[in-house]
């Protein structure tokens, strides 16, 4: 009998065992798997690859100004938030993006939909001062053979295609070696000389003096009651050229079709009113408008944020952000997210975009407790270091070892890095405190 429960014990042990490897697996087979991809292009053409947590996979230069941009850049599993805003600051730095130059093209393909990607872009961009157009584009079969046959992006063969087939003077070799700005000046240019040259052909077509004699010919055919069939038959005619002659004269003359306009709601407005402007503007279209007192220094909100948390308490690891918020000034709301030193409570305050006021209540959220300690994660890493690197964790010096949050997940986690002295080489080795797993490194 006591043989028998040995071996369900062992049995039942076991079992655990390959659930527990098969649950590590399935956890990093989503880890690691790409259902979602979104290409930027601007001139630097990038494209991301998000998996189901929406964190980067893979992101990746898609020509010689996309990997330059992305040098000595780690994206791996980082949010989608903080990969867009590290693309932003860097095209605006480099001035790729500016007020004037101001065009992105998108495309989106997999789960996430494109109104948030749209949406965490503009955020990103209002964060510089600058009103970002975004134009989204859709890849086809016939869009995958032009990238490759011209070396350009999928993304900018689509949009290259859209604007050729409206256009049969352009030619797609006059486009590809074109940042998406100079495209669309370009485009608009001969639209511009297209536009001049019809008015011209109009004016020559219909003259003042030609309507004059139709007239007097119609005036003519009225009077002659006793004109035979012949006759008859002669004056019809004319009086049908008449009638399209003064057709012509008529849509000669008739007034251009007057372009929208986009007013903005005044400076103080929170009903919603900046989202609807927002959203009213064409992707391919400028509108200059000011907004006065708006705030997009993460520093202030944060000051700001401290006059609604507990006094009593001391906060570290603060993330920022400005956010799309409907009843907020200029649509916009400061997000602080701050944790108390043992990362055991969220608080996460919003704050408008110009008074730095609440817009809604401070939330505060229970986070999860690791169930790994500093000494076992300690004990995880140095096992790391050997099996892979071949490295004593001893001979690491400048020893950096800390207990933080996952930015996306909020997952605790165990943050290491270390610098052999000897060969002048850096360590970061992540483990993952909720079950002992290392889930980045990464060497330089």
């Amino acid at each position: 009998m006591k043989k028998k429960s040995i071996i369900i014990l062992i049995t039942s042990l076991v079992l655990a065992m390959v659930l527990i490897g098969v649950g590590i697996g399935v956890y990093f087979y989503q880890k690691n798997k790409i259902i979602s991809t979104i290409m930027l292009d601007i001139n630097p053409s990038v494209s991301i690859g998000l998996n189901k947590f929406e964190e980067a996979v893979k992101v990746e230069g898609l020509n010689n100004d996309g990997v330059k941009l992305l040098k000595n850049s780690q994206f791996k599993w980082e949010s989608l938030d903080d990969v867009i805003e590290d693309i932003t600051e860097k095209v605006v730095k480099k001035g790729y993006i500016t007020k004037e130059k101001n065009y992105i093209l998108i495309s989106v393909k997999g789960k996430i939909k494109s109104n948030k990607v749209e949406r965490i872009i503009q955020e990103e961009f209002r964060d510089e001062a600058i009103n970002c157009n975004i134009i989204e584009s859709k890849i086809t079969e016939n869009t995958k053979i032009l990238a490759e046959k011209y070396g350009i992006s999928e993304n900018k063969a689509s949009y290259i295609e859209s604007i050729i087939s409206n256009n049969n003077e352009l030619k797609i070799e006059d486009l590809v070696d074109k940042s998406i700005y100079e495209i669309n000046n370009y485009v608009e240019e001969v639209e511009k000389d297209n536009v001049n040259e019809g008015n011209t052909d109009n004016d020559t077509v219909t003259k003042p003096e030609d309507n004059k004699e139709n007239n007097k010919e119609d005036n003519s055919t009225n009077n002659n009651n006793s004109s035979n069939n012949s006759n008859n038959n002669s004056n019809n005619n004319n009086s049908s050229n008449n009638n399209s002659s003064n057709n012509n004269s008529s849509s000669s003359n008739k007034k251009p079709t007057a372009k929208p306009t986009y007013t903005p709601p005044a400076s103080n407005d929170r009903s919603g009113a900046w989202c609807d402007f927002f959203d009213s503007i064409p992707a391919n279209v400028i509108v200059d408008y000011e907004t006065p007192g708006y705030i997009s220094d993460h520093a202030v909100y944060s000051a700001a944020a401290k006059n609604y948390l507990p006094e009593d308490s001391s906060y570290d690891s603060v993330y920022g952000s400005v956010t799309r918020y409907r009843t907020a000034s200029y649509c916009s709301a400061g997000i602080i997210e701050v944790y108390n030193y043992d990362k055991t409570k969220e608080y996460r305050v919003y704050l408008d975009s110009v008074t730095l006021e609440l817009v809604e209540p401070v939330v505060v959220k229970e986070m999860e407790r690791p169930k790994v300690d500093e000494a076992g994660a300690h004990a995880i890493v140095g096992q790391f270091l050997a099996s892979k690197y071949g490295v004593d964790i001893n001979t690491c010096g400048h020893q950096n070892f800390y207990y933080t949050l996952d930015g996306s997940t909020k997952i605790p986690e165990w943050q290491f890095t270390c610098k052999v002295d000897e060969t002048n080489k850096y360590y970061a080795i992540v483990v993952q405190a909720r079950d002992g797993i290392v889930i980045k490194d990464w060497s330089w």
